[in-house]
């Protein structure tokens, strides 16, 4: 059987309004907006043709851990600033077009499944610093969230010059690459096979994260209520996107406190022998309690090696990721159960506004036991830069492959994705 996908997706992103800290505590107001003087007595105005400003010039690229997060991408709207800190305003608005084309053995059973606009993302986010530099916040919303729009919200702290710095409060850990990232920084338009196939993604999480920096190596530590490992039952984005109670089935599961004692851990190292090249390992130590043993925890690990190169010009990302979870003993035992995910990209600028790019996914959510579950996809496309970050059309082309199973299908997908960050 010969299944094809076809989906448009159209996506409308948005950023940044900032506030920067001024070192004049008398001068407050919008940095970039000079506000018109009153000509001196006797002297005649002059009218003065403005200065062009000059072509914005592209960002280095980022890479590793923390590489291109929510709000990193430089603001074109001037900013405010007072004596007290700095604020900065960023919108992300996404619309997604899907046109889906199933196409089965005989030419007469081909017909339409979907053919909508489907209302993405609208988020606002709000960050900056108060008193000094050294102590920042950050907060993240979306209108779709319709059950508490709050997704993200936290302060850091940094300590002068140690390198030490810490964030506390609820957001994405820094556990693999793309997660953490802007949704307009995924390197193609869809996340990689893996997160969303294998459930490996963390989330957002309440908790703590410490960040040590010394020249090329970065260390990362954290502690978080951690996730809920009920695989039969939920699937983790239902209940760690909102910010409240979510209820499935007949269990409430509250996503703003912990259910026992026992926490979840995060390690991330990552080493940068130059600022071109990161290599990481992300590791994710899960302690959840056990859904019919109250008295015991289940034991999760998650993690793999990773590395990514970017030069401006070509932009080369990949991990391996393993995943076993043990449950506690209890009399609905279900063993353990392992999982493998692994991607690797490739993106290259042909010219300064063409870049056209190729991912190889591979998923298997049960090893060894149901060969169904297990998923190559191979994704290619072409990405244009028309603004650098602040305006680009992704395309992109995506074939499914089940690696084993009975009247196999084999979706097919073709996205259009329009990002604009302001």
């Amino acid at each position: 059987m010969l299944t094809l996908v076809l989906s448009l997706s159209v996506c409308l992103c948005g950023a940044s309004i900032a506030i920067a800290d001024d070192e004049k505590p008398a001068e407050t107001g919008f940095e970039g907006w000079d506000s018109e003087k009153p000509a001196e007595a006797g002297a005649a105005k002059s009218e003065e043709k403005p200065a062009e400003k000059p072509a914005e010039k592209p960002k280095a690229p980022e890479v590793g851990a923390g590489a291109n997060a929510p709000g990193s991408h430089p603001n074109i709207v001037p900013s405010v600033s007072t004596q007290y800190g700095a604020l900065t305003i960023l919108g992300v608005f996404q619309t997604l077009f899907d046109n889906n084309i199933i196409l089965k053995n005989a030419p007469t059973d081909t017909h339409y499944t979907k053919m909508s606009f489907d209302f993405q993302r609208a988020r606002i986010i709000l960050k900056g610093h108060l008193v000094s530099e050294n102590l920042t916040y950050f907060f993240q919303g979306d209108a779709r969230n319709m059950l508490s729009f709050a997704l993200d919200m936290f302060v850091g702290y940094k300590f002068a010059d140690s390198g030490l710095s810490f964030r506390v409060g609820r957001f994405v850990p820094e556990f693999g690459y793309m997660m953490p990232r802007n949704t307009a920084d995924l390197a193609a338009i869809n996340y990689p096979l893996y997160i969303t196939n294998a459930r490996f993604a963390v989330w957002r999480q309440i908790g703590i994260e410490a960040m040590y920096q010394k020249d090329a190596l970065q260390l990362r530590l954290g502690v978080f209520n951690g996730l809920l490992y009920d695989q039969l039952n939920i699937n983790p984005s239902d209940v760690y996107m909102q910010m409240g109670t979510v209820t499935i089935g007949a269990t409430d599961y509250t996503n703003y406190s912990d259910n026992n004692k026992m926490k979840d851990f995060l390690l991330r190292v990552s080493y940068k022998p130059s600022k071109e090249l990161s290599l990481d390992f992300s590791g994710w130590f899960g302690f959840p309690v056990n859904f019919n043993d109250a008295d015991s925890n289940d034991f999760v690990f998650m993690g793999g090696p990773g590395f990514e190169y970017n030069n401006g010009k070509m932009h080369l990302i990949g991990e391996v990721m393993f995943r076993a979870i043990k449950y506690g003993e209890d009399n609905a035992d279900p063993g353990s159960v392992t999982s493998l995910g692994a991607w690797l990209h490739g993106g290259y600028r042909l010219t300064d506004v063409i870049e056209g790019i190729l991912r190889l996914d591979l998923s298997d959510p049960v090893i060894g036991k149901d060969r169904n579950d297990m998923l190559m996809r191979v994704t290619t496309g072409a990405h244009f830069w028309l603004e650098e970050k602040h305006f680009r059309i992704l395309t992109n082309l995506f074939v499914d492959i089940p690696v084993e199973g009975e009247n196999r299908q084999i979706p097919m997908g073709i996205q259009v994705q329009f990002a604009a960050l302001w």
